[in-house]
């Protein structure tokens, strides 16, 4: 394909929808499926390698974030019948858990974590090796899989508790992480299965150790999430760019762990590989903690729709970026008659409302029923569905995708779409140099929104107000938008004339 310039930032979405259309689709027959090849974030949207959009509804599968370094449920049937029941249920994708620390080649599921007589082909395998069997089996099945890194340690220090909302602790540094994520790039690259990572689950504060902030470079260190996020994006990207990198939000006074994506419009995360970037939020209702204020508004539930925009939903609407809802699960007390199991209902239809109505995709918590918080779609024998929440999930369960086939090729390019992200295989192509979406000026800068400082550049940790974590984003929408879609459709109507 002859190479194409990318005039200006501005474009650089348009241009590349026109490149999943004019370069791949001549390139994949009537065979190509829904979700083939790898994936693509561009506005609020994320594509297939033929410019078609993907939507996954899938669950959390824990397991190789605890003791046992291995799926949980395989001592009570075989990996392949839980993928079977995935894919007939339609869950189009696995979120899969892990803790830092089982992330070794040296490491093994623990004894008593699988029943060898049911999943004879996992005897002798290290925890590696199963997570290869997992997602080898999820591929014949046309379920994608995230790999999420979900903790740390499943058993830390007493004086360094477990989810104490850092990426590294006392025995695992940093270096620790980063160097995991390079491994299982590196692993999975060419598996088209793996569709993303998801670099770490609920940053959040905690009295163990300085606040987790989202700032410019070079602020609060090394506790600033959003440098953080990206020295793990670098490191994946390096080795395997095809990867979609799915980076959680924050903590804040009135909001869950990871919902809040206020900071983001203040300090935008930028990747090194474009069009790969996806926010991830989790929500849940009172009955995993009760008494949370947007729970008790006084409109409640009717206040949920906005209080969501606010926090994170923006970054949807004004296309900066796709928003995956990560984690949202429930008891689910159907024809509860208590007050609190009415309250926990009325929250579950409120977000499946907004689901389907901003066209979300979104991971239920979870598949095993061992959570103490939400229970899962299994019920306590590890084999019957609890059909009541399959009977909430319905309406908002995205269509199945196909097999996953073929395999990266080893010489880059693949094709046109390859030119995109690496400029060095595609002389003549200019990457975007400037934000991903134009410059807006903002109703109210980080200079005078309340509570948010301007960054100071030699600050190495501050202390951060509490308003810091309630600051607003504006909500604008960027004035080109309009504009940017009418140009989108007459550039694409001379695409398809020539």
């Amino acid at each position: 394909m002859a190479a194409r310039t990318i005039p200006t930032a501005r474009h650089a979405s348009l241009t590349l929808l026109l490149l999943v259309a004019s370069s791949a689709l001549p390139l994949r027959a009537s065979a190509s499926q829904l979700g083939d090849g790898y994936w693509f974030a561009v506005g609020n949207q994320i594509l297939d390698e033929a410019g078609r959009v993907v939507k996954f509804s899938g669950v959390n599968w824990n397991g190789f974030d605890a003791a046992n370094c291995v799926a949980d449920g395989l001592w009570a049937r075989g990996l392949g019948e839980y993928l079977d029941q995935m894919a007939s249920l339609g869950f189009n994708l696995i979120r899969l858990n892990f803790a830092t620390s089982c992330i070794s080649p040296s490491i093994r599921p623990s004894d008593g974590s699988i029943d060898y007589s049911k999943n004879p082909d996992l005897e002798g395998l290290t925890t590696l090796e199963v997570m290869d069997a997992v997602i080898a089996g999820a591929k014949q099945r046309g379920i994608r899989v995230i790999l999420s890194n979900s903790r740390v340690s499943p058993a830390l220090p007493p004086d360094y508790p477990a989810d104490a909302g850092l990426w590294f602790d006392l025995g695992n540094p940093e270096r620790v992480w980063l160097d995991n994520w390079n491994l299982l790039a590196s692993r999975y690259y060419g598996e088209r299965t793996v569709v993303g990572v998801d670099l770490f689950n609920e940053p959040h504060r905690d009295p163990s150790h300085p606040d987790v902030t989202w700032e410019a470079d070079g602020v609060n260190e090394p506790y600033n999430w959003r440098t953080a996020a990206k020295r793990a994006a670098d490191v994946v990207q390096r080795v395997n760019p095809d990867l979609l990198i799915f980076v959680q939000g924050m903590d804040g006074d009135d909001c869950w762990w990871g919902s809040n994506l206020r900071p983001v419009y203040f300090y935008p995360l930028k990747l090194n590989v474009p069009y790969k970037l996806v926010y991830s939020i989790h929500d849940y209702g009172p009955m995993v903690k009760d008494g949370q204020p947007w729970l008790y508004d006084p409109a409640f539930p009717a206040n949920l729709e906005g209080y969501w925009d606010e926090l994170w939903g923006y970054v949807a609407d004004q296309e900066i970026a796709p928003v995956w809802i990560g984690e949202w699960g429930s008891v689910l007390p159907v024809g509860g008659t208590d007050e609190l199991s009415q309250r926990e209902m009325k929250w579950v239809n409120a977000l499946r409302h907004y689901i389907r109505k901003k066209s979300l995709s979104w991971t239920w918590f979870t598949w095993g029923p061992n959570s103490k918080d939400t229970g899962g779609v299994l019920t306590d024998d590890w084999d019957t569905v609890e059909q009541g929440k399959m009977e909430v999930l319905g309406p908002v369960m995205h269509p199945l995708f196909g097999p996953s086939v073929g395999e990266r090729p080893a010489v880059a390019p693949r094709h046109g779409l390859l030119i995109v992200y690496a400029p060095e295989n595609a002389p003549g192509i200019t990457m975007p140099v400037a934000a991903e979406r134009p410059a807006v000026t903002p109703l109210h800068s980080p200079e005078n929104a309340t509570g948010i400082a301007a960054p100071v550049a030699q600050a190495k940790q501050r202390p951060v107000s509490d308003s810091y974590f309630k600051s607003s984003p504006p909500s604008v929408r960027a004035s080109w938008l309009p504009l940017a879609t009418a140009a989108s459709a007459c550039l694409l109507l001379l695409a398809i004339i020539a």
